[in-house]
């Protein structure tokens, strides 16, 4: 059978995760609030993609827009191709890595954690890009479904292929390489070290796998060589946030980078609700407790070589947290974000394909733990979708208000500018739930901003061309006075100064 067709076994399998990452997705569907530069591409049909080094992203979504350089609003249509794609991709890449498993529902409830991760709820609230980052981390598995009886130089070219087009879709996917190749070694280095037996046994299905990563190298050069010089912008901020490390401090970057990376990723977690912390902890430590009895236990290699087989497996955890953002600590000015660690989900298959290892038959513990996680950040992303919703009526009823109150005062034509003061406040039911869910507050970022790419444009939405939202300058400030004050109401007051209209949120 050719790799790329699924058996009735494996389409079971694609239909659960696809129906699944449909379910999970579903309250940002529902809530349909514009996210961050989705703001701008709905109200000017801005691309920008390739001046961040992402030109195929560009290319497709003005494809699918109908062609020329405009792109239009087709929600929810790239979420649902992203998706199948993504399950697609897992489902080949199961075949591949477990074929012994092809109706194991707990390899289908491991393989949920690729998408169903508290980081990955950035990357999906986007109307646009959503598409393009799922497609990217579905190219990984892609290359990891391909058999290794293609043969070294083909893996290597499939590698390289896979690795530009990632690169040129969404660049922080690419973490998701490096964890599968670390997935396969560290099975395969364990099996080894379990085994006893000598290492030329096993070579012949390690070259395989060292030609399939160094393609995904000379990818990822190719890209940084020919691709991003062409397409990212020469300057501004896009330029200084693609420059990577370079001179006597590289070291030291990195290492502040590898290090301000996995602090990130434990203070989001530990925002998380308690019950969820604790499923969290017990299901990886327990994986990794599972493992290390079982393989002590039924290897038949020598003491030494069954320590070094421990010491693999209970580092193997924190390795794939590090392959996952790995990349993007070559970056000399690296912000973390949520959006960042998309290849977080790959650390947790891990996890589960560690269950799948340490009970070969007594399942029932490890699915229950695995289902219960999935379920918690389900919850998780319920209560997102809910906050989204309130926080986009919210902002409909103010800034229609803000909007007529503008254009009220507007009428004789006496302004043609508008800047924002302070922070919009947010809504009751938004503060409640961010209270339960700490990190959901990165997420749901303010519109009322004089960004006219971000926030601005959200007031864009509501207002004629008559008036342009521009930056505060210090006579702004000065003028927010009685003197100068044109309307007020118990949410923001609006004042004059000069031939612009300030709005002060109070």
């Amino acid at each position: 059978m050719n790799w790329w067709k699924l058996a009735p076994p494996e389409g079971r399998r694609f239909g659960l995760l696809a129906a699944g990452g449909l379910v999970y997705v579903l309250p940002i569907l529902l809530a349909d609030r514009y996210y961050q530069d989705d703001l701008a591409r709905s109200l000017y049909g801005a691309t920008g993609w390739a001046g961040d080094g992402r030109p195929l992203t560009e290319w497709l979504m003005e494809l699918l827009s109908g062609g020329g350089t405009t792109v239009v609003d087709l929600s929810p249509l790239p979420m649902l191709l992203g998706l199948a794609a993504l399950a697609y991709a897992l489902t080949l890449y199961a075949r591949q890595a477990f074929p012994a498993l092809r109706e194991s529902k707990l390899a289908t409830l491991a393989l949920g954690f690729v998408l169903v991760h508290p980081f990955a709820m950035a990357n999906l609230s986007y109307k646009f890009d959503c598409l393009t980052m799922l497609l990217a981390l579905a190219l990984c598995f892609v290359l990891y479904a391909l058999p290794r009886t293609l043969g070294g130089p083909r893996l290597a070219l499939a590698g390289a292929v896979a690795a530009l087009l990632v690169m040129d879709l969404y660049q922080p996917a690419s973490g998701m390489f490096l964890v599968l190749a670390g997935t396969w070694f560290v099975f395969w280095l364990v099996d080894w070290l379990g085994s006893g037996g000598p290492l030329g046994e096993r070579l012949g299905d390690f070259w395989p796998e060292v030609w399939r990563l160094g393609g995904v190298a000379v990818g990822a050069l190719v890209y940084l060589a020919a691709v991003a010089p062409r397409f990212v912008d020469s300057e501004g901020w896009r330029r200084e946030a693609s420059r990577t490390v370079g001179g006597s401090g590289t070291l030291t970057t990195i290492m502040t980078n590898i290090l301000s990376a996995a602090y990130y990723v434990r203070e989001r977690l530990r925002m998380a609700p308690m019950l969820y912390r604790v499923v969290l902890a017990v299901t990886v430590v327990g994986a990794v407790l599972a493992v290390l009895w079982q393989f002590w236990r039924t290897s038949t290699a020598r003491p030494v070589r069954k320590g070094l087989g421990c010491i693999v497996l209970a580092g193997a955890p924190f390795g794939m947290l590090l392959a996952s953002y790995l990349p993007l600590v070559a970056l000399q000015n690296m912000e973390c974000s949520a959006r960042m660690f998309l290849a977080f989900g790959g650390t947790m298959l891990f996890i589960g394909l560690l269950w799948l290892r340490a009970l070969p038959r007594r399942r029932a513990v490890a699915g229950v733990l695995l289902g219960v996680c999935l379920f918690c950040q389900t919850c998780c992303m319920y209560a997102y979708g809910s906050a989204l919703k309130s926080q986009k009526d919210y902002e409909t009823y103010l800034v229609t208000q803000i909007a007529h109150d503008c254009e009220s005062i507007n009428g004789a034509g006496n302004y043609s500018q508008l800047s924002f003061v302070g922070t919009a406040p947010r809504p009751r039911e938004v503060q409640m739930i961010c209270a339960q869910y700490p990190f959901l507050g990165e997420l749901i970022q303010p519109c009322f901003t004089n960004n006219t790419w971000l926030g601005g444009a959200w007031v864009y939405h509501y207002l004629q061309y008559d008036l342009e939202i521009v930056g505060l300058t210090d006579e702004d400030t000065a003028a927010c006075t009685d003197e100068h004050l044109l309307l007020q109401n118990s949410r923001y007051a609006c004042y004059e100064s000069g031939d612009k209209i300030l709005v002060m949120f109070l």
